[in-house]
């Protein structure tokens, strides 16, 4: 009974996280390695045996490190985790003496995190993801040779950019060309969904910044400056001709700007999705709101490229207010829903303003949904991007 209460619950939670979107955070799973890992602590706790809670707290504390190196590096290292962690629950009571431990926990535990290992791994092949180089690969191996008896993982593909390897994909072919450009905190994987769409139009790049996913660490500041060159670099490595069409997401959004101001001849039109304007930290700020923009502190556990980008925020925000915005491009302005609280609509009229800056935008506002239009309005979305690109001289 237990084998089958721990498999069906695992399977319960992944579909329900999938089916409610809890789990396109990438926190949501190492949080679940974290709860996991600290039930032997509780039991512990329960038998009232220090020596078992202190060996206890040493392997929360190795998975706790796992989860944050899963969270901040590849996920895969999540899938692994979780399938180690099941199978020690069957040779756990020949290490520790743990009182606290009911009977029926081992059976539970493991057959809970096989098929949470085995859903998220379903979720990640899903995904087409680009593997970390390294350890991201040698985390994959691991788990695939727990969870189904392989040891394979895709290769990545990935170019010299700026210094350092840049992960990418290209899906679809002809033209236009569109290139994504991924908010703050979301590596390529943020347009999983909406990319193979997509590329049935166009032809799609997709890419992970310095600091995110498969690429490789930032090696200087992160501003738009920066941004620019590694993008450059990348679709030159390519072999993609241009000119191409950007999408910018959140702060993405602001890069675009920025590279279609100081490269108009390779660029056939800018699509701006909940893009973060130049000035609205300090339109929000004025207001006397909150949140107005991330902090350092917020971003300890986020990967290394958001750290950066939000050190160099400032920078990049002089370096958009100091140039003259593209001219003769089609762009379009795709923004969510309007809300009733002070910070949205501060937001959404920011957003009309943003469309004015560039004469003959258009601005399309989603009918629900909100900060990620792509995935809450996936087919709507889809239905803007592939009208505008087919208008695209």
């Amino acid at each position: 009974m237990e084998y089958l209460v721990g498999a069906g619950l695992g399977l319960a939670v992944g579909v329900m996280a999938t089916f409610v979107g809890f789990d396109r955070g990438r926190a949501f799973y190492p949080v679940v390695l974290i709860v996991v890992a600290s039930y032997h602590d509780l039991f512990a706790v329960m038998g009232g045996s220090l020596p078992a809670l202190g060996f206890e707290t040493l392997g929360l504390a190795a998975f706790w490190g796992v989860a944050v190196l899963g969270f901040r590096t590849n996920l895969w290292w999540i899938v692994a985790a979780l399938a180690a962690h099941g199978v020690l629950d069957l040779f756990h009571a020949r290490l520790v003496d743990n009182p606290g431990v009911p009977s029926w926990w081992p059976a539970f535990c493991l057959t809970y995190d096989l098929t949470a290992a085995a859903w998220l791994a379903r979720r990640l092949l899903r995904t087409r993801r680009v593997a970390t180089p390294g350890h991201g690969v040698l985390a994959a191996a691991l788990a695939a040779g727990a969870l189904f008896g392989t040891a394979a993982s895709a290769a990545p593909a990935a170019v010299e950019a700026d210094g350092h390897a840049v992960a990418y994909q290209v899906q679809g072919q002809g033209r236009p060309v569109l290139v994504l450009i991924s908010g703050l905190g979301d590596g390529m994987a943020s347009f999983r969904e909406v990319a193979p769409d997509l590329a049935a139009h166009a032809t799609v790049i997709l890419y992970d910044r310095a600091g995110y996913g498969g690429s490789g660490a930032p090696t200087g500041p992160r501003d738009a400056a920066a941004v620019d060159r590694e993008l450059q670099a990348l679709l030159a490595a390519s072999g993609v001709a241009g000119p191409y069409v950007l999408a910018g997401h959140s702060i993405g959004g602001l890069y675009a700007e920025y590279i279609a101001a100081h490269h108009p001849d390779e660029v056939a039109g800018l699509i701006l999705e909940e893009s973060r304007p130049a000035g609205f930290t300090r339109r929000c700020q004025a207001a006397g709101l909150s949140m107005c923009v991330a902090t350092p502190a917020m971003m300890t556990f986020a990967p290394k490229g958001a750290q950066a980008e939000v050190a160099a925020l400032d920078a990049s925000v002089a370096q958009v207010e100091a140039l003259v915005p593209v001219v003769g491009k089609p762009v379009l302005v795709l923004s969510r829903a309007p809300g009733a609280k002070p910070f949205d609509r501060l937001w959404t009229q920011a957003q009309s303003d943003l469309a004015g800056r560039y004469r003959g935008a258009v601005h399309r506002t989603a009918p629900a949904g909100g900060h990620y239009v792509h995935r809450d309005q996936r087919a709507w979305f889809v239905a803007q991007v592939t009208g505008f690109l087919a208008a695209v001289p």
